[in-house]
């Protein structure tokens, strides 16, 4: 496990006062791959503009035959964002999925807490409805793992 500083559990609970340190982490470097997502997409954008083409018309276009140095720096630029874009979508899809799975391990204990104080609840109506839980959840997961990889 990562050992954080008491400086910083300090400002995690600080800003984060309802979630354990490492959900502040996560939640500090979900929202900084965003931002750097947009940075890459902002340049993306502005060079598809600039050049009226996307990347792959760009790298093989008459411009890069003996590209001035703007546009050899442009290219280097560009290629930076669509490589970046890539990174970041994959990081944002692994603290998603990494904050659906502690969500969904939290609910569940919330659940099987609530089904041990219901006398009703037999220990296999308390298993069947746990499994249901986690099959729903599993499913959320899945379906946005689907939707990031569409919309790339």
């Amino acid at each position: 496990m990562l050992a954080v500083d008491e400086r910083i559990q300090k400002a995690l609970q600080l800003f984060f006062p309802s979630v354990e340190p490492m959900e502040g982490i996560v939640t500090l470097l979900l929202e900084k791959a965003r931002r750097t997502y947009l940075k890459y997409k902002i340049i993306n954008e502005l060079l598809q503009s600039k050049y009226n083409m996307q990347f792959d018309e760009f790298s093989k276009s008459k411009f890069m035959e003996e590209p001035s140095f703007e546009v050899e720096q442009d290219f280097f630029d560009w290629d930076m964002a669509i490589t970046g874009m890539g990174d970041m979508v994959s990081e944002i899809k692994h603290f998603r999925v990494y904050a659906l799975m502690k969500n969904t391990v939290s609910l569940i204990y919330q659940q099987l807490l609530k089904c041990r104080q219901d006398a009703s609840f037999s220990h296999v109506d308390i298993l069947e409805h746990t499994l249901n839980i986690i099959k729903a959840r599993l499913y959320n997961v899945i379906d946005y793992c689907l939707w990031i990889d569409n919309r790339q």
